[in-house]
Formats: C-alpha cells, structure tokens, sequence
C-alpha cells in the first residue's frame, strides 16, 4: 500500500517555480485508489496490460513537484505513467483547448480543460480518492492548473505529467489522433486560461 504523504509548507513561505510566485499551499491528502473500471472507462487504457510490460518501481518521495497557483501539484515520470496507464492504475486527463486535443491525445483519454475542465467531462462521477493524471504540452501549466482545481474540490490521487506529451508521443507510447501523423503543437494555447 502507498504510504500517505502530505504536502506542507512553512506559513508564509514563498515558494518559487516555474516563473510564478506564490505564498501558502494547498494539501493532497487522503487515500489514492486504483480508478473502478467497473464505473467508467472513460480515460482508462483500452487495452490493459500487454504481455511485454516490465514492472516499473516508483516512489511518490522522488516525484518533483510544481506550484500552480499556491497548490503544490506532483508530477509523477512518463515512466511511471505508461506503467499506470498500462495497468489500469490511472484515468488519463487531457488539460488543453479542444483543437489540441483532437490533434492528438493519450489513447482513450479525458478531454477536460484546465483550469476547471467542463460539465459533460463526467470527473465529478468518480470516486475522488482515484488516481488521475493529467497532461498539456507545455508541460506544467494547463495540465497544474487542472490539478490544482480538482485538489481543491477534494480529489486526493490527482498528478501532472511530468514533460507534458511530448515524451509520451516520442516513445511511441498509446495516442489517438485525427491526423495521419502524431502531431504536438510546439505552442500551448491558452485561451481557456485567464
């Protein structure tokens, strides 16, 4: 079983990342859970487990982690998220516009935009201790912000890509697209994001 970890800060500390600033935090914290197929397979792998997959050791103390707004969001490695995906360990959430996503995206993953996604997503139908992990090409900022507002509505399994897609496309990991070539856009749109 996972150990429990907390997030915590110094009361006032200022933490720098990425550019932004930000004093205070907001905690992960509770039980993470493997998502129930059984409810949805909405950003599940399709096709769970292939027989070449070798086991991927991890370790939630070795993850980085990215401030988005005063709340501290882990970013957990494209290795250890194709380990997750493969295993049904975790629903894959794309945090970028529509045109981005229809582009090219994890195989079977969640269109909901950062930062509060949208009401036909069907996040709020999940248990809230389910791990989740969402992605943008930037790679911190659409996919930090989408954590952010589902650690402040309670969910306590929410992760950020590490790198954004880019790596998961390079390796040639699972991707749905409408072009006949994956394709990630080098320049994130932010329009959703004000």
């Amino acid at each position: 079983m996972e150990r429990r970890q907390y997030l915590a800060a110094t009361v006032g500390a200022v933490t720098l990342t990425a550019g932004c600033t930000s004093t205070g935090h907001t905690e992960m914290e509770g039980e993470i859970i493997d998502p129930e197929r059984e409810t949805s397979e909405a950003g599940l792998t399709p096709d769970p487990r292939p027989e070449d997959l070798e086991e991927v050791e991890w370790n939630r103390e070795d993850f980085r982690e990215y401030n988005a707004e005063g709340v501290l969001v882990e970013q957990v490695p494209v290795d250890v998220a194709r380990y997750w995906y493969h295993t049904g360990r975790a629903r894959f959430i794309d945090a970028r516009v529509f045109d981005r996503y229809e582009m090219a995206h994890i195989k079977n993953a969640i269109h909901s935009p950062a930062p509060e996604g949208k009401p036909e997503d069907g996040i709020e139908n999940f248990d809230k201790r389910e791990r989740m992990v969402t992605y943008c090409t930037c790679p911190d900022h659409l996919s930090g912000l989408r954590v952010a507002d589902l650690i402040e509505q309670g969910y306590s399994g929410v992760f950020a890509l590490d790198e954004g897609l880019q790596p998961w496309v390079d390796n040639g990991y699972p991707t749905d697209t409408l072009n006949e070539q994956t394709t990630v856009p080098e320049q994130e749109d932010y329009s959703n994001v004000e």
